[in-house]
């Protein structure tokens, strides 16, 4: 058993993996911590939104094993949760910038780059405009930026052992890159 954290773009995909893969039964996925407003429909088992002394106080007893900022809140994850689930494998979707931290100080957990092209970008528009995603074009920008450190991030993931995927399509989750990620988890 192994844990994988897994990076790409905004709508690349990495939420519907995490689920995907938890869905098989082989995988769980370790709720997130955040000081940032609950959204609607939003499992709280999922994602525990706290109040900001809250999330603070707890960030200072060292109950989480990562944290970031993203978006002006902060997210974590305790550590009690990654101990309850040692026995596990883990999925864990991360934002890009927060791979390099995040593997620095977890190196146990096998990375999994979701790469988008620029010819990709008219699928993650459209996944962006299914979400009624009201910083479309914004994100688009973001995306853009991010695909342009496509090479450092790919070496970053391949020095830690990891595997990185081309998104072309909505087939490229399922007919390729759970079976992969399953079969390197049964190594």
């Amino acid at each position: 058993m192994k844990n994988f954290v897994i990076v790409g773009t905004s709508a690349v995909g990495k939420s519907f993996l995490e689920d995907a893969l938890v869905a098989t039964g082989r995988f769980v996925a370790l709720p997130k911590h955040t000081s940032r407003p609950p959204r609607l429909g939003e499992d709280p088992q999922k994602t525990v939104c706290l109040s900001s002394p809250e999330f603070n106080r707890l960030s200072q007893s060292d109950q989480f094993f990562f944290t970031l900022t993203y978006a002006g809140f902060h997210y974590a994850w305790k550590r009690s949760d990654l101990t309850k689930n040692r026995q596990k494998s883990i999925v864990l979707p991360l934002t890009l910038d927060a791979l390099a931290p995040f593997l620095s100080q977890n190196p146990n957990f096998v990375p999994i780059f979701l790469r988008l092209t620029l010819s990709g970008l008219p699928l993650l528009r459209r996944r962006l405009s299914l979400r009624a995603s009201p910083d479309l074009d914004h994100r688009l920008l973001l995306a853009r930026q991010e695909i342009k450190k496509n090479a450092s991030y790919s070496a970053l993931v391949q020095s830690h052992h990891g595997l990185v995927f081309t998104i072309k399509d909505d087939s490229t989750l399922p007919l390729k890159v759970i079976p992969a990620i399953i079969a390197y988890d049964q190594k």
